[in-house]
């Protein structure tokens, strides 16, 4: 699978029009699906799914205000999440341990 990635959002450009473009463009020349990780705005993806249609578009969820059913309306055909479940799973760990070095025993 090809991916088109555009990380400028990432990157401090603040503006979705260079990413719809620069997307548009690799869905055109045959991406499989498009990528631009920071868009959040409902608006913007929105935007995108229709820019670079019939081509899937992927995004990033980066808060709890993004919801998967309305990515799913808006269009959105596949998510990511990032290193959030190993961050869960480290937070995890660090608490037991902690745990175990201060209480003696497992939380």
């Amino acid at each position: 699978m090809l991916i088109g990635r555009s990380e400028g959002l990432l990157l401090g450009n603040t503006t979705i029009d260079t990413t719809v473009e620069r997307l548009t463009a690799y869905a055109a020349a045959g991406a499989d699906c498009v990528y631009a990780p920071g868009i959040r705005a409902l608006t913007d993806i929105s935007a995108l799914v229709a820019a670079v249609a019939p081509t899937p578009v992927n995004v990033l969820l980066m808060d709890p205000t993004m919801k998967v059913p309305e990515l799913a309306a808006a269009g959105v055909r596949r998510v990511s999440v990032g290193g959030h479940f190993a961050k869960a799973a480290w937070a995890a760990y660090e608490k037991s341990a902690r745990s175990v070095i201060e209480q003696g025993h497992l939380p």
